[in-house]
């Protein structure tokens, strides 16, 4: 429903409440926000996708959002060498993980979200915020400036943050670490800076 939806063109979906057995592309301008409740007596909740989303290179710079969601199948993010284009990813709850398999020119904002299992980044630039890791940890590699604060990761069985900056700027402050394999790991920075983390 939800991708026939998509195909229709309309800049705004709003999704209700529900599980939707789907798997989502996204390749154009979107966005895709859970409704919130419209009277005092519902219960606010995300809507639940069961399956994947992945989001595919436009035909041209666009900006895709998708806010307020349980995926169930984790995140791809393919979409390839489009200058200008920005993907939102906001206090979504994601089980299967974020996977980001090739360094792209996309800008990526990922802020408080709750994630299970492995985030694998390869963005231009990264905005990396807010968010709760479990079971799982950060993996970065980018070209440009890209910031990883204020996150929470737990129980990673490799290093809970891992960022290859490729001689970027990187800011890594304020991420608290618990039960990690490793702690935090900064390659290739010129003028990283790592600043008040917190590993136990």
């Amino acid at each position: 429903f939800y991708q026939a939806a998509l195909a229709s063109g309309a800049p705004v979906i709003h999704v209700r409440d529900g599980t939707y057995a789907e798997d989502l592309t996204i390749d154009r301008t979107v966005t895709l926000r859970s409704r919130p409740p419209t009277a005092i007596f519902e219960i606010e909740a995300n809507p639940v996708l069961a399956g994947s989303v992945t989001f595919q290179t436009p035909a041209s710079s666009a900006e895709a959002t998708l806010e307020g969601f349980h995926v169930m199948g984790g995140i791809s993010i393919q979409a390839e060498m489009v200058p200008g284009m920005v993907i939102n990813l906001t206090q979504n709850r994601i089980d299967g993980g974020i996977a980001q398999t090739t360094v792209t020119s996309c800008f990526i904002r990922i802020r408080g979200n709750t994630i299970f299992g492995d985030v694998l980044l390869n963005g231009y630039d990264v905005d990396f915020t807010n968010n709760t890791i479990s079971r799982g940890g950060l993996t970065m590699n980018y070209e440009g400036y890209s910031r990883v604060a204020a996150n929470f990761v737990v129980d990673s069985p490799a290093a809970a943050i891992d960022v290859n900056a490729n001689d970027g700027g990187a800011v890594i402050a304020r991420n608290t670490v618990e039960r990690p394999s490793t702690g935090i790991v900064l390659r290739d920075a010129a003028g990283g800076n790592v600043e008040q983390n917190l590993v136990r």
